[in-house]
């Protein structure tokens, strides 16, 4: 399922390759693309969610995909770990290379693990009960430890205006 305030049309014609496509195809190519790949995000869109109930939302699934939209920016966690975490969700996470340096490697399964999307998959359709708990459990001690309760927005605003102005 794929929550989101939506995509505007252009988004769709917008991929890796598209602009040497656009250079050595028809237009009406690339807007077939653009077609297909809309069929396949209307199939699990879901719609948005107000914020205030995001985390409701998110209780209702064991995975959630948390990637940064900030690509691998050193120092830049944003909101999407800790929505998971107050919603008992394990995140697959791609984002701050060094998060395990902030959060413990056993509360997410980090996605850089991961060859393929067929693998990540492998591994959460095989993954046990226990498993899946042991996370679960590592998310409610992070969330009790010192550690969590330093990690206020003041300081998250600090991290983000290091990495600007660096």
């Amino acid at each position: 399922d794929f929550y989101s305030r939506g995509l505007d049309d252009r988004e769709f014609e917008s991929f890796r390759g598209a602009g040497l496509l656009r250079r050595l195809l028809p237009r009406q190519v690339l807007q077939a693309i653009a077609r297909r790949r809309r069929r396949v995000f209307d199939r699990v869109f879901r719609g948005s969610i107000p914020a205030d109930e995001k985390v409701q939302k998110l209780r209702e699934y064991r995975f959630y995909i948390a990637y940064e939209n900030t690509g691998n920016m050193p120092g830049c966690i944003s909101e999407k770990l800790f929505d998971c975490f107050a919603a008992s969700v394990v995140p697959i996470y791609l984002g701050d290379p060094n998060v395990d340096e902030i959060v413990p490697a056993a509360c997410f399964i980090d996605r850089r693990r991961f060859a393929s999307h067929e693998e990540l998959y492998q591994f959460l359709r095989q993954m046990s009960y226990d498993d899946y708990m042991v996370y679960i459990q590592a998310i409610a001690e992070f969330l009790r430890s010192d550690t969590c309760a330093s990690l206020r927005p003041d300081r998250n605003a600090q991290l983000l205006a290091r990495q600007i102005t660096n």
